[in-house]
């Protein structure tokens, strides 16, 4: 991975999409998948969780690498 990628700090732009997502997208917040397509619809909703970001700009391209740290991001805003 770049240096500059990996040095980047989420702005305010990125937070207000992250916590719109999350206050629109309640179990994806609290992680609260249940059923057959529970898994399904958490990478569906990853992925577009990620494609919002990523079209503001230095963004990751890919969803699945950046997850255990989104999960961080998700309890943080979470418990706020």
């Amino acid at each position: 991975m770049e240096a500059s990628l990996m040095a980047f700090k989420m702005n305010e732009n990125h937070w207000n999409v992250l916590i719109d997502f999350m206050e629109s997208h309640k179990e994806f917040a609290r992680g609260q998948f249940v059923g057959p397509s529970g898994k399904t619809t958490q990478r569906k909703l990853w992925e577009e969780l990620s494609g919002k970001l990523n079209s503001l700009g230095h963004g990751i391209s890919k969803a699945s690498g950046k997850m255990a740290k989104g999960k961080i991001y998700k309890c943080q805003i979470c418990y706020l």
